[in-house]
C-alpha cells in the first residue's frame, strides 16, 4: 500500500468510510475502517503533510461483530480545512457535506482560548489596567469597583 496514499485515495475513502460532524465541543474529520493498517497509511501520509491526527480502538458489544473497529480522528479546525480543500475536487457522494463544512468553518473560525482583551464589563485588560493572578488576568478597575462595593456592604 505504501506510495498509494494521495489526496485523491484519501478522497475515496472519505467517500465511503468517513464523516464529518461538527458538535458544540468542535469540528471532527473521521475515516472508519476495521483494518489499522490502512488507517496507519493515511495517518503517516497526513502528517506528510503536517496534518494530526489519531487512531482510537472501539470494541464491539456485540460478539457476532467484528471484534474491533478502527477511527482515525483529526480534530483541529485548520486541519480539518486543508483536508477538504485538498480531497474536494474528488469527492462525489459526500460533496456537498464537505463544502458545507468547508463554509462554515471559513465563516465561523475556532476562537482562540485564553485570549482575552476586554474584561466583561468593556474595560481593556493590558497597560496599568492589567492585574496578573497566577490561575488568571483581572481588571483592575473591576477589581477597585468590587473593593469599593465590600467596603460599603461592611459598613451598613
Amino acid at each position: 500500500m505504501r506510495g498509494v496514499c494521495g489526496w485523491a485515495y484519501v478522497a475515496g475513502f472519505f467517500d465511503g468510510e468517513g464523516h464529518l460532524r461538527s458538535t458544540g465541543l468542535g469540528k471532527y474529520f473521521v475515516l472508519t475502517q476495521s483494518s489499522r493498517r490502512v488507517l496507519d497509511e493515511i495517518a503517516e501520509f497526513l502528517r506528510e503533510h503536517e496534518i494530526r491526527s489519531a487512531i482510537y480502538e472501539a470494541k464491539h458489544s456485540n460478539p457476532k461483530w467484528s471484534p474491533s473497529v478502527f477511527h482515525l480522528y483529526v480534530t483541529r479546525t485548520p486541519d480539518i480545512i486543508r483536508i477538504i480543500e485538498n480531497i474536494r475536487p474528488w469527492l462525489i457522494v459526500k460533496k456537498q457535506v464537505a463544502e458545507d463544512m468547508w463554509r462554515h468553518a471559513k465563516l465561523f473560525p475556532p476562537l482562540v482560548k485564553g485570549v482575552r482583551t476586554h474584561c466583561k464589563h468593556g474595560h481593556p485588560l493590558s497597560g496599568d489596567n492589567l492585574v496578573k493572578n497566577r490561575k488568571y488576568n483581572t481588571c483592575l478597575t473591576c477589581k477597585r469597583e468590587s473593593g469599593k462595593r465590600a467596603r460599603i456592604r461592611r459598613a451598613s
